[in-house]
């Protein structure tokens, strides 16, 4: 991986799992898959030191008996910590909501030099 506008470091990429890891600040939804977007919202956010972005299934509504298994949605996510990210810590894979399988792919991660 490269370096995005020379102030992070890629870590890894098209992992199939979502950062579980200590120093999680907060996550952005975001419209498209930009990691240039999350990069720079990490460098103007103090104490981040690194980010992961990253495709998430959804449901469009909250499954239930009388829809235990509704549409899906992609949402794209940049979770942002105050350490460096790695892959050894990509261990949210999704999990089962009712009959619905929410579904993390295409996790990158990247640290600040």
């Amino acid at each position: 991986m490269t370096a995005v506008a020379n102030t992070m470091s890629g870590n890894y990429a098209g992992y199939y799992g979502s950062l579980q890891e200590a120093g999680y600040m907060f996550v952005d939804e975001q419209s498209s898959y930009n990691v240039t977007a999350c990069a720079s919202r990490c460098d103007a956010t103090a104490y981040c030191k690194g980010f992961s972005i990253y495709y998430e299934r959804d449901p469009t509504l909250q499954p239930a008996d009388a829809c235990p298994n509704p549409s899906p949605l992609t949402s794209i996510r940049c979770t942002y910590y105050t350490q460096a990210v790695g892959a050894s810590y990509t261990t949210n894979i999704g999990e089962w909501r009712d009959s619905f399988a929410v579904v993390i792919a295409g996790a990158n991660g990247y640290t600040k030099n």
